[in-house]
């Protein structure tokens, strides 16, 4: 299950499932952390 968040501003967005999504300037990089 993927939720998408607008952000404004470059915010980095923890989510539960271990991943931390980047929002910059409507770009997002997608971060696999190993929990």
């Amino acid at each position: 299950m993927k939720e998408n968040h607008v952000l404004s501003g470059s915010k980095p967005w923890q989510i539960p499932q271990g991943f931390v999504l980047w929002f910059k300037d409507g770009n997002i990089q997608n971060c696999e952390l190993s929990n």
